[in-house]
């Protein structure tokens, strides 16, 4: 009997994280890269000792767990379930590096790869992002306790449970950019990681830590584009590129991003004499970042390209991290202060990174 032919998937029915052409997916290096960008030059490569693992893409070809992204949409495709109560059954801390770097410092996730202290936050969710990233925290094993503030939850884990205040916790972390909840961490004194860029103005901070910003662009992509432009040489171009919800446009400055986000056109947003920041608009639930920094007849890039929530809800996850770690100081940050940490916590806790490099 002849076997059926094997059918070739397009580009849209790709499966999340998988590498496109020309890309070497970062799970397969993603520690070795991660450390690249994240130490930088603060690190001595001798002393670094590196656990290596499978990356979630190998494991799921070679038929063990499958990753995170097809474990979140198998909850959205079967039966609707209350908020974080459909983490029930997953294998926590799964997508967690087991160690990263030796001490280089006496404080931060960056010195020993893990948070500093048994972490306690709570979440106060509106959307999607929120849910998800209440699920990825309770995959971190530093992880004692997560308050869902003032909703029910029904999930039998014994760190998670319902609050109505945010007194006690060592951070508050929040998806909605209305929300009331940074007063009340402020009057509690309780550090506050906000996902929307920018806080009330009218609020005063005195010496809590407010971390704002905690998103994809601002989070993730400028804290990549920091640490890539501290390391790169200082002759080097860097383009940062980021998609947004739009009308894909036909023509302007292009830009490659992994797939299934792709080739697509931007639109200049800003440009200084070194750095050059492109936003592309793109019309489905993907979302991407690319980091390119040419010096001569090198190019290095660095991609990223996943579920828009999905991302989202990492770079609020890891924002979470750092703020309750207790690496923010008093008043209002953005996590490009604090690169190294939090990139390297966003790694953590499931960030893929797709790297290339091309001579001329």
């Amino acid at each position: 009997m002849t076997p059926p032919p094997k059918v070739r998937r397009t580009p849209a029915e790709r499966r999340p994280g998988s590498s496109p052409k020309g890309f070497t997916v970062a799970g397969q290096r993603r520690i070795r890269t991660g450390l690249r960008f994240a130490l930088g030059a603060r690190a001595d490569p001798g002393s670094i000792r590196v656990a290596t693992r499978a990356s979630p893409v190998s494991r799921h070809r070679q038929g063990n767990e499958r990753s995170d992204v097809a474990t979140l949409q198998d909850h959205e495709t079967g039966a609707q379930r209350c908020c974080l109560c459909c983490c029930r059954g997953r294998r926590r801390g799964s997508r967690r590096h087991q160690a990263t770097a030796s001490a280089l410092d006496s404080r931060g996730i960056l010195a020993t790869g893990r948070s500093t202290r048994p972490m306690k936050i709570a979440l106060d969710h509106t959307s999607e992002i929120g849910v998800r990233a209440g699920r990825l925290l309770l995959g971190e094993p530093d992880l004692d306790k997560l308050g869902v503030v003032r909703r029910d939850v029904k999930d039998r884990d014994p760190r998670l449970l319902r609050v109505d205040r945010v007194t006690d916790f060592d951070a508050v972390v929040t998806d909605d950019p209305e929300s009331t909840i940074l007063a009340e961490a402020i009057a509690a004194e309780v550090p506050c990681v906000l996902w929307a860029d920018e806080s009330d103005s009218a609020i005063e901070y005195g010496t809590v830590p407010v971390l704002t910003g905690a998103n994809l662009v601002t989070g993730i992509g400028r804290s990549l584009a920091g640490r890539e432009s501290e390391v790169a040489d200082p002759s080097a171009q860097v383009l940062f590129a980021w998609t947004e919800p739009g009308k894909p446009l036909r023509s302007g400055e292009p830009v490659t991003f992994p797939d299934p986000v792709g080739a697509r056109w931007g639109v200049r947003r800003r440009m200084t004499n070194r750095r050059l920041e492109v936003a592309v608009p793109v019309p489905n639930e993907w979302a991407g970042i690319v980091v390119r920094t040419t010096a001569g007849a090198v190019v290095s890039t660095l991609g990223i390209a996943d579920l828009a929530t999905h991302l989202e809800a990492i770079a609020l996850a890891a924002g979470a991290v750092v703020a309750a770690s207790g690496l923010v100081p008093s008043g209002p940050h953005q996590p490009e202060e604090f690169a190294g940490d939090y990139l390297l916590a966003a790694l953590r806790i499931g960030l893929d990174i797709a790297s290339f490099t091309s001579a001329g």
